[in-house]
């Protein structure tokens, strides 16, 4: 919302920035790291790599600063409330995704227009009532927690979701019961971006992860590797499934075939090429 009241702002007369003022604007200092990358011979200076530790105590008290200094500035644009106030009212409106069918069951996520995020439903009849599978509002008082992927069995009887907290593209996964509603005691973490696939038995599920750093974190410098989870076990015990180990930017991600008998590996490299096997 704040970059696009600054793009707003920025073209209405009313809201024009002091110039002046905005020079004499004290901004936070920030600290020059000595970290460097090498790319085929050539050392390319990264000095802020240290603010791509989002929950780091230096870079924590950096973004404060810099709310603390932006945030009133901000606030006090006239055309603020004006903007605030149609954009909230070009927003509100009732929203629903393609419902997925697994199992005789429908899955699909819903928004009265009004709400941080939006809910997953289940119905086993498209013009029956449906019941809240799901509702990602509720599970913080500040509505930040989002839920990411969701992939249901092919049974349509338990349901593998990911959850976001505050934005971060980690994402942690849990299974839930569809027809209790209820999580299982399972939960996978170190994970970016891709979905989960279930084995036809809904007994286990791969997924691709990063390694773990010694303090407990996902270390997302280093390459994805594909495991094997099989419910109702710790995520130590899951078995490392394909690790690349011959050529450094390539992730592998996990597919299984809908009859059940391959797993597909559908390697990255990036933008610059993609690979399956």
């Amino acid at each position: 919302l704040s970059i696009a009241l600054i793009s707003f702002s920025a073209c209405h007369s009313d809201a024009r920035p002091d110039l002046d003022s905005r020079a004499r604007i004290a901004y936070p200092d920030v600290r020059r790291g000595d970290h460097s990358d090498t790319y085929y011979g050539v050392t390319v200076a990264d000095p802020y790599r240290w603010m791509e530790d989002l929950g780091g105590a230096q870079t924590r008290a950096f973004i404060e600063a810099e709310n603390a200094l932006s945030k009133p500035y901000l606030e006090a644009i006239p055309a603020r409330a004006r903007i605030k106030a149609r954009l909230a009212q070009l927003w509100s409106y009732e929203r629903y995704e393609i419902p997925l069918k697994r199992g005789g069951r429908y899955f699909y996520r819903r928004n009265d227009g009004l709400q941080n995020q939006s809910v997953l439903y289940v119905t086993e009849n498209l013009q029956g009532p449906p019941r809240v599978l799901l509702d990602p509002n509720s599970l913080s008082p500040d509505a930040t927690i989002a839920m990411g992927e969701f992939v249901p069995s092919d049974d349509g009887q338990l349901l593998a979701y990911s959850l976001s907290d505050g934005g971060t593209d980690w994402r942690t996964w849990r299974i839930r019961d569809v027809a209790t509603g209820t999580d299982l005691a399972d939960t996978l973490q170190f994970i970016k971006f891709r979905q989960v696939a279930w084995t036809p038995d809904r007994k286990a599920l791969y997924y691709a992860r990063y390694p773990q750093l010694p303090d407990g974190r996902g270390d997302d410098t280093k390459q994805m590797e594909i495991y094997l989870h099989v419910l109702g076990t710790a995520q130590t015990q899951d078995a490392l499934i394909y690790r690349i180990s011959d050529h450094p930017r390539r992730n592998p991600y996990p597919a299984v075939t809908a009859n059940g008998r391959f797993l597909i590996i559908n390697v990255f490299d990036g933008s610059r090429s993609t690979g399956v096997y």
